[in-house]
């Protein structure tokens, strides 16, 4: 079955379109512990050796840092070594953070995450419209009307 070129292009932007609803944009400042664990927003830890760590949120228990990320993310994967609470019916896991682990915090930036998501497919599907109707006003139409 052959599938038409328009067709390919429209599902190729919607696939793009999907894969920016989850994008998350950070802060480039970084932010202090309080901050981060008062923060009820995502939450990215860079390492002294320039590593990234993405956490869903942080908390501090007994003067011991603890990221909670989901079991099958990157960072889990990282840090699985560090692991402390492995429930098998939750979606994500807690790690122990060392000083090892963390050189700076950087909180998620909602109004960068929102122009993200937004802006940015509005942006490609206007485009892909004016392209559309440009295409349609080239084509020309050999209709002839008699009576």
């Amino acid at each position: 079955m052959n599938i038409p070129d328009h067709i390919k292009r429209i599902s190729l932007a919607f696939v793009f379109l999907m894969l920016l609803q989850s994008c998350t944009v950070y802060h480039s400042a970084p932010s202090t512990l309080e901050e981060a664990i008062s923060s009820s927003d995502r939450i990215k830890i860079k390492s002294p050796e320039s590593e990234v760590y993405k956490f869903s949120k942080i908390s501090m228990v007994d003067e011991n840092i603890y990221g909670y990320a989901k079991k099958k993310s990157s960072t889990a994967k990282a840090l699985s070594s560090q692991i402390i609470t492995k429930n098998s019916d939750q979606k994500s896991v807690g790690i122990l953070l060392t000083e090892e682990n963390i050189s700076s915090f950087h909180l998620k930036n909602k109004s960068g995450s929102t122009l993200l998501t937004i802006a940015v497919p509005v942006v490609i599907v206007g485009a892909l419209v004016g392209i559309g109707f440009a295409a349609a006003d080239n084509m020309s139409v050999g209709l002839t009307w008699s009576e």
